[in-house]
């Protein structure tokens, strides 16, 4: 429906939002996944199935809303250093946070992430997947993207 500019007027008098989205339904499942992943922060199995849901959204969210999944997988590789599978998904998780929204790397890198990413692969040198999936996280954190 068109709003006209009088109407407009009217509704940002009354404290109503104009012209700004809510979530679309990609993003309010993305929010509810990373609300379940920080509410079972110990389960270590919530983590990987949350990063698995985070990653087959990243694509259709805004750099907003992704960006409150950041914290969240930086404090399950904190708190689940031992656990390879914690670990592969988080690192896979920021490189794709990487590759879907650029204007995140500074926050990651201010986060920790690199440190978390570097402790991964310290902590889990014989793991292959580990291994590939830092080595991922951090090349796409390397890269220098023009826009």
């Amino acid at each position: 429906a068109v709003v006209s500019t009088q109407s407009t007027g009217a509704a940002q008098k009354r404290g109503h939002r104009v012209g700004v989205a809510g979530p679309s339904d990609e993003e309010s499942r993305f929010i509810t996944v990373a609300q379940r992943m920080r509410e079972r922060i110990m389960d270590p199995g919530t983590l990987v199935r949350g990063c698995e849901d985070v990653l087959e959204l990243l694509g259709n969210v805004r750099a907003q809303v992704a960006e409150c999944s950041i914290s969240i997988v930086l404090a399950a590789m904190r708190h689940h250093i031992m656990s390879e599978p914690v670990q592969e998904a988080g690192c896979v998780t920021l490189a794709n946070i990487c590759y879907h929204h650029k204007s995140l790397h500074a926050l990651i890198v201010m986060q920790g992430g690199i440190r978390h990413i570097q402790l991964a692969m310290r902590s889990h040198v014989s793991n292959d997947l580990v291994q590939r999936a830092a080595c991922g996280a951090l090349a796409n954190l390397s890269l220098r993207y023009d826009d």
